[in-house]
């Protein structure tokens, strides 16, 4: 399994059932996101459980270990066997060496290579956390309880929040909220409804909080046309993302190149995202599927409301400019717009192709990688790759401030 995509292609692949009911408009799909890669690398490294010993799950395979005390080790698989040999400290700076070599490389070579990432990149999670746990603020033990429980299974996933999702509901702290409500809600969880209503009493016009409140809400909630009015009218939330994603990335690494220094770049792209809201808002499916006047109302102004937002991502304005065009009386504005997004779109593809391309990190990408992932902290990815676009395409819209993701739009 591979260990992360790339940053930039970052959002998960939900929007294409969107447009998929009746098979008319525009299909829109994004690629796995770098944070649901993470979670689902994650295994029982703490649940005491024992798997067979033919398990390829690296976690149960590392956990296997840790409680034999190692001696057991020769029953584990060949590729198993190198890849924890990997985590040794003596050997990390020959990591980048292996990996220049990795093209000539036998198959069970590149796995256990693969599983040295995942093990490392699990092991600098954990390591983070403790380091926030020392600080004692409640950011940073909020932080080190979304660290911790990035670092367990799905499975064990639940249990994990359990912390960090009882440090919010007792906080007056809105980005502490924003952090726990991601990790809850998206899947969601237990207490993801908590969590948000919490939210909304101390924020009642935040956007993000709003747009986790609709995703909520049933299909047929009599409710979903008071909650569309409302979202219409919320507040930009411009902060939390960036917050935290300037948090994450201001904690140590390592000097020296080599395979830890690629597990942190790895672990901080699965960290870009925290604290962002949804990923796929289902006002989207609404605003399709509903034509009632006041419905189409609330529709074509939330997606004008989108379109508009600094912070609002690449996907998201790709499904304002489909919802836009799709409403009677939008105007012949959301047409150039699709445009727009179209040329944006292609320039960051290409960007990201030509400069990291895809799979998981090498050590000649790493400062390709570190310097893109600031600059779309710095400016956004709408900023970034409208800029790109300009240099090719002329822009029929202006170029608006926003980190995102790149959506496919295909007619």
């Amino acid at each position: 399994m591979r260990v992360l995509g790339g940053l930039l292609l970052g959002l998960l692949v939900a929007a294409g059932f969107l447009w998929l009911g009746n098979g008319e408009g525009t299909a829109v799909s994004a690629p796995q996101p770098a944070r649901a890669d993470s979670a689902a690398l994650i295994a029982s490294a703490a649940s005491g459980q024992m798997l067979p010993a033919a398990s390829n799950d690296p976690w149960a395979l590392l956990n296997r270990a840790e409680v034999s005390g190692g001696d057991d080790s020769q029953a584990l698989p060949i590729e198993v066997q190198k890849a924890l040999a990997w985590l040794d400290p003596a050997k990390d700076s020959a990591w980048c060496a292996l990996r220049a070599t990795q093209a000539a490389a036998p198959a069970n070579e590149e796995h256990s290579e693969e599983l040295s990432l995942t093990l490392a990149m699990h092991q600098t999670l954990l390591r983070w956390a403790h380091l926030l746990q020392q600080r004692g603020d409640l950011r940073s033990l909020a932080a080190a309880d979304y660290l911790e429980a990035m670092a367990l299974q799905m499975s064990e996933q639940r249990w994990a929040l359990g912390p960090l999702q009882g440090r919010a509901l007792n906080s007056q702290d809105g980005r502490v909220l924003a952090l726990a409500t991601q990790l809850s809600c998206e899947p969601v969880q237990a207490r993801c409804q908590d969590l948000v209503t919490r939210w909304l009493l101390l924020e009642p016009r935040n956007e993000l909080a709003l747009g986790w409140q609709f995703n909520l809400l049933p299909p047929d909630s009599p409710r979903r046309l008071e909650a569309l009015a409302r979202l219409a009218e919320a507040q930009a939330d411009t902060e939390s993302q960036r917050f935290w994603a300037e948090f994450f990335q201001s904690l140590p690494r390592t000097a020296s190149e080599g395979l830890r220094r690629v597990a942190e770049q790895s672990a901080l792209e699965s960290l870009f995202w925290a604290g962002s809201g949804p990923q796929v808002a289902s006002w989207a499916m609404v605003c399709r599927r509903d034509k009632r006047p006041a419905t189409v109302s609330a529709c074509v102004k939330l997606a004008e409301r989108v379109w508009q937002s600094e912070r609002a991502n690449l996907l998201e304005k790709s499904l304002a400019v489909l919802i836009g065009k799709s409403q009677a009386g939008a105007g012949s504005d959301w047409a150039q717009r699709e445009q727009t997004v179209k040329a944006v779109q292609a320039a960051g593809s290409r960007m990201h192709e030509e400069a990291v391309g895809t799979g998981p990190i090498t050590c000649k990408q790493l400062a390709a990688r570190h310097d893109r992932m600031q600059e779309l902290l710095r400016d956004g990815e709408w900023r970034v790759f409208s800029r790109l676009a300009s240099q090719t395409t002329p822009l029929t819209q202006p170029v608006l401030r926003s980190p995102a993701a790149i959506p496919l739009i295909d007619k």
